[in-house]
Order: structure tokens, then sequence, then C-alpha cells
């Protein structure tokens, strides 16, 4: 299956307004509040089971600086976002995250 890169969305100004410590991909309901975060490099996905304050998500956060977030949603669409880069999950409904060693999407 393909693996779609992230369109990012707005840069710093919004990464500056969300508080997620280094070296997590956090994620964030409608409100803006951090529902969950992740920092495990993994080469299988952590799922994000309906009921988990992360499911669904609005809005995810990679802070990590040389790895990439792929992400799984219902349906089986991924997409992969960079590092350091902020995306906005609301086409769709995140189920799955997993943290590879790369800088770069693949």
């Amino acid at each position: 299956m393909a693996v779609a890169s992230a369109p990012v969305i707005a840069a710093a100004p919004a990464q500056a307004a969300l508080e997620c410590p280094y070296p997590n991909v956090c994620f964030y309901d409608d409100s803006g509040r951090r529902t969950g975060e992740f920092n495990d490099v993994t080469s299988e996905w952590q799922n994000i089971p309906p009921g988990a304050a992360s499911h669904g998500a609005r809005l995810a956060y990679n802070t990590r600086n040389d790895d990439v977030a792929y992400l799984r949603f219902e349906g089986g669409k991924q997409l992969c976002l960079p590092p350091g880069q902020v995306f906005d999950l609301s086409n769709g409904t995140l189920n799955g995250i997993r943290i590879a060693k790369s800088a770069k999407c693949e």
C-alpha cells in the first residue's frame, strides 16, 4: 500500500501554541487539548482503539528531529508526518501510529 506524505498545515505559530514534549508525537482534540503522546520507534503499528483518548484525534504534532510518524486511519488510509510538522487529521479517524527511524517519508 502506498503511503502519502501528509500535507502540512500552519508551521511555527501553530507549533508554538501546542504543548508537546520532545521527542513525542502528540495528538489533540477539537479544543486543542492534548489527548495522547507516543515516542517509541516500532516496526509494528501501535493501535489507537475506539474509546482511547486519541482515537479520532483532530491534530497531530511530530516534535522529533529525525524520525517520521506514519499515521493510520479507519479504512486503511496511511499518511506520513515528517519531523517537526503539524497535520490536520479532521478528514479521517485516526486508529494507529508507527514511528520510524527515517528523516524522510518513503
